[in-house]
């Protein structure tokens, strides 16, 4: 799956990484906190500085929203069902596409 890169107006780029997204199906495999359930786990990486960023995790199949916040620039989602995920990250001034 390829994304696209987009500019705002003001020029900022809107694209940031979410590094976890490579190995979604892999860590859902692992240890899960609570038993039926799994964890998801990564990093959001911006060419610009951040403070925080929205994670948001939606399971494909079902249609399910999960988000969480970033502590710099980690994340981490604990009792999510197992299954194929879309992960997109944004801050104040940039946004990500989604990735699987």
């Amino acid at each position: 799956m390829r994304s696209k890169l987009h500019t705002l107006k003001t020029g900022l780029p809107r694209h940031i990484v979410a590094v976890a997204c490579v190995s979604v199906l892999a860590s859902l495999s692992l240890q899960a906190e609570v038993p039926g359930t799994a964890k998801l786990s990564g990093t959001v990486t911006a060419s610009q500085g951040f403070t925080a960023a929205q994670v948001y995790i939606r399971n494909v199949e079902h249609g399910i929203v999960y988000m969480v916040y970033t502590n710099q620039g980690r994340y981490r989602a604990v009792a999510i069902f197992p299954g194929t995920y879309e992960v997109s990250a944004s801050t104040k001034h940039l946004e990500s596409d989604a990735r699987r």
